[in-house]
């Protein structure tokens, strides 16, 4: 709802992006699988550690926000595919999407272990 709108602004007569297919269906499926499993192991990890708690929920969604969406994002900006100004306001939101995935995570952790 945000990204895309973003992107279509910045690469208007640039680049022509073209209705989502099976194809880009399929793509996001697997890059959200990565980024789902990402998370749960990371927070498997912190949960090792610190427990289960907001730390762990915390330190989790930060990881997998920075080591996904921010070096995606970077790459992005440094190739010229997107813009500073929408990764400062796409990589917050991402951080909040990762925040309630690890609170997901947390209490399925919970509820099967």
């Amino acid at each position: 709802m945000v990204a895309f709108p973003m992107m279509e602004e910045f690469y208007a007569g640039k680049v022509e992006i073209g209705p989502m297919g099976v194809s880009n269906a399929l793509i996001w499926v697997l890059w959200d699988t990565m980024m789902a499993s990402t998370l749960v192991f990371i927070y498997w990890l912190c949960s090792q550690v610190f427990g289960r708690n907001s730390k762990s929920i915390f330190i989790s969604a930060t990881v997998t926000t920075l080591a996904t969406i921010g070096v995606f994002w970077v790459a992005s900006v440094n190739s010229g595919l997107g813009t500073w100004d929408m990764a400062f306001i796409l990589i917050p939101i991402c951080w909040v999407e990762m925040l309630i995935a690890a609170k997901i995570a947390e209490r399925l952790f919970a509820r099967y272990h």
